[in-house]
Formats: C-alpha cells, structure tokens, sequence
C-alpha cells in the first residue's frame, strides 16, 4: 500500500539513506515528505519506528491509492500521489 508520511522539518542529508524505500519530497513549508509503497503494515511500523528513533516528529500519515487505483481517496482528490497539490495541507 501507498503511504504519505510528513515529519516535521527537514531531513538531514545523514537520514537519508535509512529512508531508501521512500522518495523523500522537501515541502515548501519546510518539512519533509516521505512517500513511499509499503508491502505490509510490519513495514509501516517499522518506517515509523526508524522515524521514531530519529526523534523525526510525525505530523501525518496518510494511506495513499496504488498506482492505478481510484484517486478519489487521495488527500488531494484528483491528483496522483506525486502531483498532490495539497501535500502541505496533510
């Protein structure tokens, strides 16, 4: 499943490669967005605890549709995960 996790401020450059799975977007607000295809919720717990560790502070998380998919769930509603306009909204 897709997911759309945004952290509070910005990712330091040293983190990044603990994101690997994830594309790591920058926000024009100043925060970071980590979007990224979870095979399992193992997988979210553990992204979540890397943040956790991190003590990267987690403002939201949400599921986002697979390629393909209906994108009316969407945060944005009418967009792919990619060209959601209201990422800063979430």
């Amino acid at each position: 499943m897709n997911y759309l996790i945004k952290l509070k401020g910005r990712l330091r450059p040293a983190l990044s490669d603990w994101f690997a799975d994830c594309r790591i977007e920058a926000t024009p607000a100043g925060d970071t967005l980590l979007i990224g295809d979870l095979p399992d919720a193992a997988a979210l717990y553990g992204l979540l605890a890397r943040c956790r560790d991190y003590g990267l502070e987690l403002i939201a998380l949400s599921p986002l549709p697979a390629e393909g998919e209906n994108y009316e769930n969407c945060p944005c509603r009418i967009n792919p995960p990619d060209q959601c306009p209201r990422a800063d909204d979430l």
